[in-house]
């Protein structure tokens, strides 16, 4: 095995370890937005709940001023908190797109690596193959002469 192909060898392995690397983070990623989606989820849910809730009191006429109005201030906050974690959904999607854009990426380096590691092969191949032929020849020219 020639320098150039044993460098070529550790370049390869260097970028399938990254690309080992990247693989996991998109799997954080991919983590990271499910938990994400998960909590915006649970949010709207409650969100659905306290209206639903708000709404039955309201029919039943329980409901005075005082009421609505811590009604009216846990919606907006929980609207604001939907709103945030809807944005924060967003930025997990995104991370999670750059991730496999990297790895992706890293595919395509290491792809070309070990590409360019087989035409270094098949080239020290022909040149090993003529190189024998040569000296077949060379000793059959001599055989010849004798």
């Amino acid at each position: 095995m020639s320098k150039k192909n044993k460098t070529l060898s550790k370049l390869i392995k260097l970028k399938e370890n990254r690309k080992i690397q990247i693989e996991l983070e998109v799997k954080k990623a991919a983590d990271s937005v499910e938990e994400e989606q998960n909590k915006l989820n649970e949010l709207e849910g409650n969100y659905e709940n306290s209206v639903g809730n708000f709404a039955e009191r309201q029919v039943d006429s329980v409901l005075n001023a005082g009421n609505m109005s811590v009604y009216y201030d846990f919606f907006s906050r929980i609207n604001r908190r939907i709103k945030d974690q809807e944005k924060e959904c967003s930025r997990s999607q995104d991370n999670l797109e750059k991730s496999k854009d990297r790895l992706v990426d890293a595919h395509k380096e290491k792809k070309a690596v070990e590409m360019l590691n087989d035409k270094q092969i098949k080239k020290e191949l022909r040149e090993r193959s003529v190189s024998e032929q040569k000296e077949t020849d060379y000793f059959s020219l001599i055989r010849r002469i004798k």
